[in-house]
């Protein structure tokens, strides 16, 4: 009568034991997804501040820079936009995308005149022509 008490109480153990082992390993799987998540989110906030440095500097009025600022944002959300979507055609951009690197475009003006203009908008240095 006592080894049967002992050997159903080993046999429970050993499925408490199995038991454990599925919760360790699900919550080892569960924490490497969440680490990965946060690097994932790291790189995404890395390249949002490298964009956020490049506006201001284009909102600083530095016309020759957001010029070619500009393209060099285009060339990163189109990998960005690459890497949420695959099968996206990276040439043919969302709409609203087109539209915001447009107005950015104009607000350069491409050259010194939208430089004054910009500095013009914020309040300081002459009304561009």
């Amino acid at each position: 009568m006592r080894c049967e008490r002992l050997e159903e109480r080993i046999a429970q153990m050993c499925e408490e034991r199995e038991q454990w082992k599925e919760e360790v390993e699900e919550e080892r799987r569960t924490r490497e997804e969440v680490e990965d998540t946060i690097q994932e989110l790291r790189h995404t906030l890395t390249e949002k501040e490298k964009a956020v440095s490049t506006l201001q500097r284009c909102v600083d009025g530095d016309a020759m820079f957001c010029s070619e600022a500009v393209a060099g944002m285009k060339s990163r959300l189109s990998s960005f936009l690459e890497g949420i979507n695959p099968f996206a055609d990276v040439d043919a951009p969302h709409p609203l995308l087109s539209l915001t690197f447009a107005s950015l475009s104009a607000e350069s003006g491409g050259g010194e005149k939208g430089g004054r203009r910009a500095k013009w908008k914020r309040g300081g240095g002459e009304k561009g022509g």
